[in-house]
């Protein structure tokens, strides 16, 4: 789960341009690299996303 290895950001941002998805990147990054403290409304409250992590192993 990418809250659990290095993710560099400028590549999968370069990644999800090509998909149009790049506004979720946008603002995924962020949440992950504040643990959660940069959050947007559609993102979960990090101990939410920190459960569902533990649920997908």
């Amino acid at each position: 789960m990418l809250s659990h290895v290095d993710t560099n950001c400028d590549e999968l941002r370069a990644q999800a341009v090509k998909y149009g998805i790049d506004d979720i990147v946008d603002e995924l990054c962020p949440y992950l690299d504040t643990s959660g403290e940069q959050r947007t409304s559609r993102l979960p409250e990090w101990e939410d996303f920190q459960e569902l992590a533990k649920d997908y192993g």
